[in-house]
């Protein structure tokens, strides 16, 4: 996988470029560790398992001394959201625009939902 523009993602936050990050992985006696760092943070999990969908490769993880896992997602690209996801967005700021445009944008004004419900 190219490191350009490929970032890494747990909880759904961005947490790695890759970039500008190393990583490692090394197995020991039925264990995988990943550990990866740049020079804002550090981090290593133990990888429990693994799949790769829609060219995202999506771990289940164990933070060590946790016992609940945790997904962290290894993406191609930066907008790793799914495209259901990025219809949303790209609806809520058609929304935004919207309402800006017709209501002035003021504060308190009427949001655009509202407003074709009153007319």
């Amino acid at each position: 996988m190219g490191m350009q523009g490929a970032v890494v993602v747990e909880d759904g936050d961005v947490i790695f470029d890759l970039a500008r990050a190393k990583y490692s992985i090394s197995g020991e006696t039925h264990k995988c560790l990943l550990h990866i760092w740049s020079a804002e943070r550090n981090v290593v999990r133990r990888v429990l398992d693994a799949e790769v969908k829609n060219e995202v490769l999506r771990l289940q993880v164990q933070r060590l001394g946790q016992n609940r896992p945790t997904k962290l997602e290894i993406c191609r690209n930066r907008d790793w959201r799914t495209p259901p996801a990025k219809r949303v967005s790209r609806a809520s700021g058609i929304n935004d625009y919207c309402t800006a445009y017709c209501c002035g944008g003021f504060p308190g004004s009427l949001s655009l939902n509202l407003l074709a419900r009153l007319i």
